[in-house]
């Protein structure tokens, strides 16, 4: 079902907001695990960021794909 309107808006934004604040929490946790095991603290929030980011968009694109959504 596509939503138009004040609607589609709201939940664009809701998918949005929930993204960055996925992303946000990726680069902390990264942060905090290169600090406590004294790794590079650069290469760790990247490597969290970016395989999260990649998990993230593979679990929404195949849920997309077969219709499924929560929410």
């Amino acid at each position: 079902m596509r939503l138009h309107g004040p609607a589609s808006h709201s939940h664009r934004l809701q998918l949005l907001v929930g993204i960055g604040v996925v992303l946000v929490a990726l680069a902390a946790t990264g942060l905090l695990a290169a600090r406590l095991g004294g790794a590079a603290v650069s290469s760790a929030v990247i490597r969290n960021v970016v395989g999260g980011g990649l998990a993230l968009a593979a679990t929404y694109a195949i849920g997309h794909l077969v219709g499924v959504a929560v929410g």
